[in-house]
């Protein structure tokens, strides 16, 4: 039973570690009325529900990452990383046209594209930071206790989530929320 036990543990400390990054995005929408009496700006400012500093917007992106690890002894008696989950998940909020002419329509379309490929822009950047996460803290050296790695890693995934929303923040200042990127619509 002994040597069985130690074959266990010498493969498994013998084994490659694994990363993996999970992701999860749903896409919800608000409904526009089309009205004539609006231009299609004012139309979508006043059906938006996303409301946030004071200002409405017109799309939102909304993410979270977490990360778990899985960690076990060294011959050594330090404790190190076996396996790494981050998890991603996010939720855009977009304009959808009820009811209007062709002309209208295609002016929307146009819109709308470019404000989804800007908010999957915000998107990335959770993207970007789950597999930063994942990399780093799998890269990790062995700890002298399992405590100090999960503390040491813990540190690692807030750095760069903290890092990843100033950068989101610095996205939206650059671009004028979208508009660099064709995020326009004339009042």
């Amino acid at each position: 039973m002994r040597v069985l036990l130690c074959l266990l543990s010498l493969s498994f400390a013998a084994a490659p570690a694994a990363a993996e990054v999970v992701q999860s995005l749903e896409v919800k929408t608000y409904t526009v009325p089309y009205r004539a009496d609006l231009s299609l700006r004012k139309a979508i400012r006043s059906a938006s529900p996303i409301r946030h500093g004071g200002k409405t917007f017109h799309g939102f992106t909304r993410w979270h990452v977490n990360w778990q690890m899985w960690w076990g002894n060294t011959s050594d008696g330090r404790c190190e990383i076996h396996k790494t989950q981050t998890r991603v998940t996010g939720v855009i909020t977009l304009p959808v046209l009820q009811g209007a002419p062709d002309d209208v329509r295609q002016t929307f379309d146009v819109y709308v594209t470019a404000l989804r490929r800007h908010e999957m822009g915000h998107y990335q950047f959770a993207l970007d930071a789950a597999h930063q996460i994942d990399r780093q803290i799998l890269a990790l050296l062995p700890q002298a206790t399992c405590a100090l790695l999960e503390s040491t890693a813990n540190g690692i995934g807030r750095r760069i989530l903290d890092d990843a929303i100033r950068e989101e923040i610095e996205y939206d200042r650059r671009t004028r929320h979208g508009q660099t990127e064709g995020v326009t619509l004339t009042p």
